[in-house]
Parts: C-alpha cells; structure tokens; sequence
C-alpha cells in the first residue's frame, strides 16, 4: 500500500510519488496528446499529459494537464516551455490550481 503525501516546496505542489500537475494553456485544437507531451518532454521529465476534451463532441477544450515527476522538473518545464510556440500558439505553462 503506498502512501501519499502533501508537502509545500517553494511555492510548487508536489504529491507523494505522484508528482507535480501542470497546466498547459492556449493549445491549438488540433495539437495532439502525444507531440504536447513530447514538447514538454524537451524541458523537463513528464509522466503523463491529457489534453482537457469536451465530453460530448471529444474536440479539445485548448488546455491540457501535465505531470512533471518532482518539484525540479516542473520548475524546467514552466521556465522552458512558457511563451513557447508550438502548433502556431504560444503556451501558457503554470502550476495548475484547483477551482475554488
């Protein structure tokens, strides 16, 4: 049995083994899962991306959520891959939040 834990580093929420939830905004409709992990991939370890679909028409919403493995890699990712263009759009990569 694994258990997680939540710990404050810095101003990045990390999660036990689960790691650290990314937000990638201003994505293409048509940018795919896999080339946005990729891409995020080049600034940082990413263990997982979805693209956010909407649940009746499977069209991209334009956001997606990442995983980065720790706390460092997702400070590279945000640092790397912020204002970076891919499929035609500038990203907007921050630490995701939940709504209120």
């Amino acid at each position: 049995m694994y258990i997680f834990t939540l710990a404050l580093i810095g101003e990045l929420k990390y999660i036990g083994l689960m790691g650290v939830e990314l937000f990638i905004g201003n994505l293409s409709y048509d940018t795919e899962g896999k080339r946005l992990s990729q891409f995020l991939g080049h600034y940082g370890k990413i263990i997982q991306c979805n693209i956010v679909t909407d649940k009746f028409t499977f069209r991209s919403k334009g956001y997606a959520k990442a995983l980065a493995a720790d706390a460092d890699e997702a400070s590279k990712v945000i640092e790397g891959a912020s204002g970076r263009e891919l499929d035609g759009r500038p990203l907007k990569v921050e630490l995701f939040r939940k709504p209120d």
